[in-house]
């Protein structure tokens, strides 16, 4: 992949990027809260750890890391090392719904604090470093659109069309609406061509959603064997332009269905800022208010205004009112108060 542009965009508290395609669509998005104090370990980053428990009939060990949290550790990774053992370790999947994060045993001269941007830029394809960085308004529209398209249930097909994205728990479901799409030539031609066009969408999405595990694209007929095979190449070798994660797919079964298996990486991006029901959660509503002062602030110099948070809102903030009234000092000259809300909503107002 070339032309690959950086859109970075910071607000107190949190680091929002997004990683932009020659077509101007976001393909990989990267946040940091709270510049990573205090949050889970990420894909990529080695810590010191420690062998708490051995189980191998659960294939592996438990390890507590460094920073306090509870990772696993696979059996096939373990090798002669014993239960209360210092190690080294390298997170290869990182903490998501339900599950631990996941690491491997690594040498103690591999081990260096790395920062958490930085790995993520190294995971881009050819080279995120040499990767054009923006920042500013422009960027900040490209980070928010990212995100919004990143916890969107459906998003558009090129060419014409949606797809349904379902996350289940047991895998992710891809569903192809073809209703307002123009096409050419016999039913085959059609179905082929819209298979193709909703599985190199299916592919960025999972890219850019950090989704992993079995998939399932529901492929609309009729499908014959040249065909199968050619969606499915669209679609593994549209993942490999945006991502190094492992993925297998197969053909389209007698059904229509291209499953697919995709390793874990990073923590998806709705478990980072959903709750259980698929609403944002205090955190996030927390950091969306800070987000959005921000940008008022910038757009009104000189004038202060008053924030009033939600209860569960306010119980995030004061739960890290230190680090939060530094970031106010520091990011917005003090000219942003914060106070609990006597509605049951969040809102600013002009002081």
């Amino acid at each position: 992949m070339t032309s690959t542009r950086i859109a970075i965009s910071d607000s107190p508290g949190e680091r929002r990027v997004a990683a932009i395609d020659p077509q101007d669509r976001a393909f990989r998005l990267f946040v940091q809260r709270w510049d990573g104090v205090g949050q889970p370990i990420r894909h990529g980053q080695t810590a010191q750890a420690r062998i708490r428990d051995i189980v191998r009939d659960q294939g592996g060990a438990f390890l507590e890391l460094d920073s306090g949290e509870e990772a696993f550790l696979r059996s096939a990774d373990l090798g002669a090392q014993t239960q209360g053992a210092a190690v080294y370790v390298r997170c290869v999947a990182s903490k998501r719904a339900g599950k631990l994060a996941r690491v491997t045993l690594i040498d103690e001269r591999e081990h260096a604090d790395h920062d958490a941007f930085s790995a993520w830029l190294a995971s881009l394809p050819d080279d995120g470093f040499s990767a054009e960085q923006i920042t500013g308004a422009d960027a900040d529209e490209m980070v928010d659109i990212a995100f919004d398209e990143a916890l969107s249930p459906m998003v558009g097909i090129p060419g014409g069309g949606r797809l349904s994205i379902d996350r289940t728990t047991a895998l992710v479901a891809f569903d192809i609406d073809s209703a307002g799409r123009q096409g050419r030539g016999s039913a085959a031609a059609r179905a082929l061509s819209t298979n193709r066009d909703a599985a190199t969408e299916a592919a960025r999405q999972l890219s850019l959603r950090d989704l992993g595990g079995l998939a399932v694209l529901d492929c609309i007929a009729p499908i014959n064997r040249d065909g199968g095979q050619q969606i499915k190449a669209r679609l593994g070798d549209t993942f490999a332009r945006f991502s190094p994660r492992r993925l297998q797919t197969l053909p389209p079964s007698p059904f229509g269905l291209l499953e697919m298996s995709l390793e874990w990486g990073s923590t998806p991006v709705s478990d980072l800022m959903l709750d259980a029901t698929g609403a944002p959660t205090a955190e996030t509503d927390l950091l969306t208010a800070l987000r959005t002062a921000q940008r008022t602030l910038r757009s009104e110099p000189g004038a202060f205004y008053t924030l009033e948070l939600a209860r569960s809102v306010h119980a995030v903030w004061q739960s890290r009112k230190p680090a939060c009234d530094t970031l106010l000092r520091e990011r917005l000259s003090g000219r942003l108060t914060i106070e609990a809300a006597p509605a049951p909503e969040t809102s600013m107002r002009r002081r």
